[in-house]
């Protein structure tokens, strides 16, 4: 199903980014009934772990916005009637 974190970081530090994202998505976790939870969670952690690349090319001061979105099937299969698997990452610096 569909899922999407908003975070803000104020260091270009890896782990703060994936504790930041993972706690973000648990709150989203705990209020979701559907099928693909961790699937979702596959995609957020590696949604993540590409915006903590991202930081080194996108300013140098920060803080930066960490958008990560995307849709997530059960199994990461095609299910029809449902979107595909889709996975996006935006990093801002603020």
């Amino acid at each position: 199903m569909s899922w999407s974190i908003s975070i803000e970081v104020g260091s270009k530090d890896v782990t703060e980014i994936l504790v930041a994202s993972q706690a973000k998505a648990e709150e989203f976790f705990a209020s979701y009934t559907g099928e693909g939870i961790e699937e979702m969670r596959e995609q957020v952690a590696a949604a993540a772990g590409a915006a903590a690349a991202l930081l080194d090319v996108v300013g140098t001061k920060g803080p930066w916005r960490v958008n990560l979105y995307g849709h997530a099937n059960p199994g990461h299969r095609t299910k029809a009637g449902w979107t595909n698997d889709t996975t996006n990452v935006q990093v801002q610096e603020l």
